[in-house]
């Protein structure tokens, strides 16, 4: 089983991120997850669970600061036991620290 590749990926970029994405379409890459940043103040125009659905991609939501890490390593081994492109966790800016 391949480790993750992790890539943190800010509101704004998210949109051009799934573009590139969709050009690997069908096509097995590395595992890899992407923690989306998800800041409805800084760009209230952009909704990533909604991007992530569309996408076809599986969005994995802690609630809060603790369920973090244990979220964190649930999409690792979502991501290393699949051959699909991606599994996402969608992190919110509102959680407590």
């Amino acid at each position: 089983m391949q480790a993750a590749s992790i890539v943190f990926v800010p509101n704004r970029q998210l949109p051009s991120v799934l573009d590139g994405l969709a050009q690997f379409n069908g096509v097995q890459i590395s595992p890899l997850i992407l923690i989306v940043e998800d800041h409805p103040f800084l760009a209230p125009h952009i909704h990533p669970r909604q991007l992530l659905c569309d996408a076809g991609l599986t969005a994995i939501e802690p609630c809060n600061a603790m369920e973090l890490e244990f979220m964190g390593h649930a999409a690792g081994r979502l991501a290393s036991c699949t051959p699909w492109i991606a599994r996402l966790g969608s992190v919110s800016r509102g959680i407590e620290q």
